[in-house]
């Protein structure tokens, strides 16, 4: 099987109990293999979705890297119309509407199951809702930062009220 690393052959295999074990000795979560894969690459592909599940419970898996041919995981998984492991991903923070870079295609272009299909239109919906309350979270963040220094609304300085800097 080559130089690959117990990490990932846990992945490829789909031994989630084994994979928990390595992470929580150190094993690096987003370690990358001779071909730019990370064990989110290996478990799309091999449609391992019990050591996906261990994988994403850490926060700090960073789902959407590219391989060296510009693969991401979930891109993966839908090349595989893996619709469970496409959720998965997604859920995790995977960008679904995310395009190759060579080809252009999109996850959506990958998928050969109407399942698969529904995950990734799915996806893209809990994508944009996940950006409106982004957007949302920053007004209001905004409007309290506002109330504590003693402006309402926003707040507009004049050019002859914006401080001056002398090189004295």
């Amino acid at each position: 099987m080559g130089d690959y690393s117990a990490a990932v052959l846990a992945c490829t295999y789909d031994r989630a109990g084994c994979l928990e074990l390595l992470l929580d000795a150190g094993a690096d979560p987003n370690q990358i293999d001779a071909f730019g894969w990370t064990l989110a690459h290996h478990c799309a592909s091999e449609s391992s979705a019990n050591a996906l599940k261990v994988l994403l419970k850490l926060r700090s898996v960073i789902v959407d890297k590219e391989n060296k041919e510009g693969y991401t995981p979930c891109m993966i998984a839908c090349l595989k119309s893996n619709a469970s492991l496409i959720t998965a991903l997604v859920e995790a923070g995977a960008n679904p509407a995310k395009k190759h870079k060579r080809t252009k295609e999109s996850s959506y272009d990958l998928v050969s199951t109407s399942e698969a299909r529904t995950a990734i239109a799915d996806g893209i919906m809990l994508n944009e809702k996940r950006l409106k309350s982004l957007a949302e979270e920053e007004e209001e963040r905004r409007r309290i930062e506002l109330s504590y220094s003693g402006h309402s609304g926003d707040i507009n300085i004049e050019e002859s009220e914006q401080p001056t800097h002398s090189t004295a």
